[in-house]
């Protein structure tokens, strides 16, 4: 950890201070921020003080007094709740601007992590609490060169896995059929033989099981995969490298032997143009040096789909930040669920997927991965993309 870049960063955000605080793992962006062992015991709140300018503060109960022994900095231990409130008293003082896990009205739920009481309690000392969003981006989604390479990797162990499972879903005959399920495990075998991990199994949807998002299939509620379908699959992983990012794409197939249902088709071509007007926003805001946040990258795809007549239809954020979680910390795309005003920064990577989901009928998604470079160049990994509805005559 760069003490001296955080305060840095600090400075220019007019901060004064960030800190940091947990309770049983409730607070995850600054647990995992500060390295954390998710093995060691800690029942008792703690506090990580990084100050502007100064020594960064240890703030543990007397009864784990070791609690964060692997950061920089002095120990104070408090050994009750009144003990506690005079530490913080006295190494926050009225008038701060403070950065804490935080989001204004719950803007941003996945960086909002702090309990109201505490927040209540620490602008009772007259402080002002602001929110660590940006620098949380910066600290935890930058990419270095390793980080940089180990996606690349991870992005092309997806992109051969979705040919290797196209050509898996051929070999079979109708009247013999793999099940969403099955398919399913093979996705993860050709991952862990590939030397990568996934989290959550992959997602693998047959017609009406694409059209919910978040659909994954198990041994008693999976499909068989069998002519004149639309399959959907959505798979991720990173490397085992310490710090790896994860790659995550989105692919849909046409099992054939008869031509695509004209809607089908028709739903494909919007998402990809939706998807690939998001991707040519991007560029353009980097190439000429323009300021785009991931909000506005939102609203270039859900508008695009909007003006299609399905934006009714397409009911979850355009991308997602991509780091050593496979839900990022940094900028996600998205106008929706919440309004992400944070600036997608160099060095950094994200998805673009748009989707339009028909109840009942079938669900459409084209995810891809893109990197922005540290010379503000724009790399979209897992190559060749899908451009085309994919055919397969089984």
């Amino acid at each position: 950890m760069n003490i001296k870049m955080i305060q840095n960063s600090l400075k220019i955000g007019g901060m004064d201070a960030w800190l940091i605080t947990d309770y049983q793992m409730t607070n995850m962006p600054g647990f995992k921020f500060l390295k954390c062992d998710p093995e060691a015991h800690a029942s008792r709140r703690w506090f990580y003080l990084i100050p502007s300018q100064g020594t960064p503060v240890r703030i543990v109960h007397s009864v784990e007094p070791n609690a964060l022994q692997h950061l920089q900095g002095k120990t104070v231990t408090y050994f009750g709740r009144m003990s506690m409130i005079d530490t913080l008293k006295k190494l926050l003082s009225p008038g701060d601007a403070v950065a804490m896990e935080y989001s204004p009205m719950n803007r941003l739920p996945s960086v909002s992590r702090v309990d109201a009481g505490t927040i209540e309690l620490i602008r009772s000392f007259g402080v002002d609490i602001m929110s660590s969003a940006n620098l949380l981006q910066q600290f935890t989604s930058h990419w270095n060169n390793k980080a940089l390479e180990s996606h690349r990797k991870a992005a092309s162990v997806l992109r051969q896995t979705v040919s290797d499972v196209w050509q898996l879903i051929k070999n079979h005959s109708d009247k013999q059929p793999l099940t969403e399920y099955d398919v399913q495990q093979f996705i993860i075998k050709q991952i862990e033989s590939a030397g990568c991990v996934t989290g959550n199994p992959p997602i693998v949807a047959v017609n009406d099981h694409a059209a919910d998002p978040h659909y994954s299939p198990s041994k008693n509620n999976s499909k068989p995969i069998r002519q004149n379908q639309l399959v959907l699959i959505d798979l991720w992983c990173k490397t085992t490298d310490a710090d790896a990012v994860y790659a995550d794409i989105t692919w849909t197939a046409w099992t054939g032997p008869n031509e695509p249902d004209p809607l089908v088709s028709s739903i494909f071509n919007i998402v990809r143009d939706a998807r690939n007007a998001a991707l040519d926003a991007v560029r353009n805001a980097f190439e000429n040096n323009i300021p785009v946040t991931g909000a506005d990258l939102d609203r270039v795809c859900r508008n695009h789909i909007a003006d299609a007549g399905y934006g009714d239809f397409f009911v979850h954020r355009t991308g997602h930040s991509l780091d050593s979680d496979v839900h990022g910390a940094g900028a996600n795309l998205d106008s929706l669920e919440s309004e992400d005003d944070r600036f997608i920064l160099p060095e950094t990577g994200f998805t673009i997927e748009p989707g339009i989901y028909l109840p009942g009928e079938f669900g459409v998604r084209s995810e891809i991965n893109v990197a922005i470079l540290k010379d503000r160049t724009i790399e979209v990994t897992a190559q060749p993309v899908q451009e085309i509805l994919e055919r397969l005559r089984i």
